[in-house]
């Protein structure tokens, strides 16, 4: 699940409308405390609760670590947020299988379904090489890094 201490002032996150519609936005604020984040672009401003925004997120890129994989900008997460993120994202389907997962990412076998349940975390070869199956499958994770 994403937290307060994951996002800040500054980052930016694209995510999928009720309706459907693709919003941009940069972080404008966090309110920890009730677990709310402050969205805003040319549009206004808005407040989100942090739980509504794993189920829908395509991507998120934060500037608090400009050193990303692949020469892009990086989303500073690391690779308990990617898997938490998966989790929650797994949850709403079902018939994607982890195994496919692994298999297209070309990915040691069991190596996400360990890091799923806690047993093992994914290194920086493992999150490069999921991020473009994530993305085929409508969650994108560019740039992350298992520190």
């Amino acid at each position: 699940m994403i937290t307060a201490g994951m996002l800040g002032p500054g980052d930016r996150i694209r995510y999928r409308a009720d309706d459907g519609d693709i919003i941009d936005a940069e972080v404008e604020a966090i309110h920890p405390k009730n677990e709310l984040i402050k969205l805003g672009n040319e549009k206004g401003w808005w407040w989100m609760p942090f739980k509504d925004i794993p189920d829908r997120v395509i991507e998120i890129t934060t500037c608090s670590d400009p050193q990303g994989l692949n020469g892009e900008t990086s989303t500073g997460w690391n690779s308990d947020t990617v898997v938490e993120t998966i989790k929650t994202w797994k949850q709403d389907r079902p018939a994607i299988s982890i195994k496919s997962i692994e298999d297209e990412a070309k990915i040691p076998s069991k190596t996400l379904w360990f890091a799923l349940t806690g047993s093992r975390g994914l290194n920086d070869n493992h999150l490069k090489k999921l991020g473009p199956v994530l993305k085929k499958y409508g969650l994108n994770i560019v740039n992350v890094t298992s520190k």
